[in-house]
């Protein structure tokens, strides 16, 4: 597994938006870096998802699928920002994992835990715009500022 990290602002299926100029695959776990806009302007899988302080992600309208973890047993760390009103994530590991979705502006519009019976844990608060879907596996919740919204 390959840590694929922003370059630069661009759109998430263009070679020249990511370090080294291949873009992400479902084996690589992905990190959108400070002062970075990357646009998901296909449908994608990757093994995991990093926005760092500073960094933005926006949907467009895509569907993003997380299948695995990162290093630090996250599929999903926004730390930094969503951008527009229309990102949708899927998660399928197949493990327990946990997701950290408390961005510093904008939501999740949908998002779909289908994660085989497995756990996924959140990590913060987390409002989501859209709907919430758990097809396989639960989410937990249990613990202090771990409050859901879904509206």
């Amino acid at each position: 597994m390959a840590t694929i990290t922003s370059a630069g602002t661009g759109n998430s299926n263009t070679g020249g938006t990511w370090t080294g100029g291949s873009v992400p695959t479902a084996s690589d776990d992905v990190e959108i870096q400070n002062g970075h806009t990357v646009t998901l302007n296909a449908v994608h899988t990757w093994n995991s998802l990093q926005v760092d302080s500073g960094g933005t992600i926006d949907g467009d309208n895509q569907e993003l699928t997380i299948d695995g973890e990162n290093s630090n047993a996250y599929a999903v760390d926004i730390d930094g920002a969503i951008s527009g009103t229309d990102t949708d994530i899927t998660i399928t590991t197949a493990t327990t994992t946990a997701i950290d979705l408390l961005a510093t502006s904008g939501t999740i519009r949908n998002i779909t835990i289908n994660n085989g019976g497995n756990t996924v844990q959140l990590t913060d608060a987390m409002t989501i715009s859209g709907d919430l879907t758990i097809t396989a596996g639960t989410l937990d919740t249990t613990g202090s500022n771990r409050a859901l919204t879904v509206t």
